[in-house]
């Protein structure tokens, strides 16, 4: 009996030992059955060399599945057998891509690189990671060689543009963004970033036959629309700037401002029926107050909004909502003046050196302007340059990075850049 217990131990060993049968495995692969794969190898694959294309599998099949973390635990399981395997070098820099951790997938796809030169799918995940952890020169210089390879792929315009933006190489981000959108006019992202930036640079009309042609494609696409609502609008376009404002209010933006915008264009298209005019239409600045009326409801001390209905009830001859509104709009004003005195004073004080003076100035302008997200910025600025305690600037660039959504696009990068600097330096100095 002995002999026998003993016998049926040794098989139950042998046969554990033994990988699972990788034709069937192959054969699951290739029909798909990611699930049935991952039933038949959990658990039971031997933690050796021998079984290192089953531990490959199993991670592909997780991975497909969107299980990210145990994809790693079984790729990472394989790579630990074969460290010299191209495809499953590739597929563990590509799950950390997924995983959000592009540090690790730079690992492993610069592994690859240096076992195969030259490959452009290897070259395409090395520069992705190499933007996303923000090497944006490196970047460059991977998508610039990509470009040698193939000069007619659109994506890898875009991405050199995308280094280009970021490393504020304003003129060359901009004609590779025409060359992407010359060979894919499909792509809504290219025509919104190469209009916003001839816009920056005043080039209105060009910006506009951007987005003219990108809204043919993707004509619901909300930050095109607006960008050629601002376009439209800068351009003094106001009647063709009024129908985007609706265009965009209706689709769910109705922000005040978008509001006050509207306002602005039916006041300045009706102030120049009304100077033609020889005698008063009823319903001339009804719109524009319709429209400053909302951006008023919608944000309370919007105060020139308040202002602008003042003047269209002048307009119109209702002198007593005038009076009433343009007092509103005063009253409101004053403390907006305050704040923008207060914050030069602390730009003064900042830049002479006084920053105790430049940071109560600061704060100071808060008091009147809590809105106002540059002033955030400022004092993250002065705690960075003069604070030995990095939590403090932490602090208030990560209050900055969330409040702030259209201040300028340069302190947006400042700050994500001093961030990733300051929590980096606070955790090699807590360990």
């Amino acid at each position: 009996m002995k002999i026998i217990f003993t016998a049926i131990i040794l098989l139950m060993n042998v046969a554990y030992s033994q990988c699972p049968d990788l034709a069937e495995v192959n054969e699951l692969w290739l029909k798909g059955e990611q699930l049935r794969i991952i039933k038949l190898l959990e658990g039971n694959i031997p933690r050796k060399a021998e079984c290192y294309q089953h531990w490959f599998l199993l991670g592909k099949s997780y991975d497909r599945m969107s299980n990210y973390a145990k994809a790693n635990e079984a790729l990472y399981q394989a790579y630990e057998y074969n460290k010299l395997d191209l495809p499953l070098i590739m597929a563990l820099g590509r799950n950390y891509v997924l995983l959000g951790a592009p540090n690790y997938s730079l690992l492993f796809f610069e592994q690859a690189i240096d076992l195969e030169p030259g490959n452009q799918s290897i070259l395409l995940e090395l520069g992705n990671s190499y933007y996303e952890v923000r090497a944006f020169d490196k970047s460059a210089r991977v998508f610039s060689e990509l470009l040698e390879q193939d000069s007619t792929n659109a994506y890898y315009y875009k991405q050199l543009a995308q280094c280009y933006y970021k490393t504020r190489k304003w003129d060359e981000a901009i004609e590779l963004l025409k060359k992407s959108f010359d060979i894919n006019p499909r792509d809504a992202n290219v025509a919104y970033q190469l209009s916003g930036l001839l816009v920056n640079q005043n080039e209105f009309e060009k910006a506009f036959e951007y987005i003219r042609e990108g809204l043919v494609h993707n004509g619901q696409h909300l930050q095109l629309n607006k960008l050629a609502a601002e376009t439209l609008f800068k351009m003094k376009h106001y009647d063709s700037a009024s129908n985007q404002y609706e265009l965009i209010i209706s689709e769910g933006d109705s922000s005040a401002l978008n509001y006050q915008k509207l306002g602005f264009c039916y006041y300045f298209v009706e102030r120049e029926v009304a100077s033609k005019s020889p005698t008063k239409d009823s319903m001339l600045f009804v719109k524009s107050i319709d429209a400053f009326s909302k951006a008023v409801q919608i944000d309370t001390t919007d105060a020139l909004s308040m202002v602008y209905l003042g003047i269209c009830y002048k307009e119109r001859g209702e002198f007593e909502l005038s009076i009433s509104f343009l007092e509103k709009g005063i009253s409101l004003s004053s403390p907006g003046y305050l704040a923008d005195a207060y914050a030069q004073l602390g730009s003064s004080y900042d830049q002479n050196g006084k920053f105790t003076e430049a940071i109560k100035s600061y704060k100071k302008a808060q008091e009147y302007d809590h809105k106002k997200e540059s002033l955030t910025f400022h004092l993250a600025a002065i705690y960075d340059r003069y604070y030995k305690d990095s939590s403090v600037p932490i602090m208030y660039y990560k209050k900055y990075l969330r409040e702030s959504f259209d201040d300028d696009p340069a302190f947006r990068e400042y700050a994500e850049s001093r961030l990733d600097h300051l929590i980096e330096r606070q955790h090699f100095e807590n360990k």
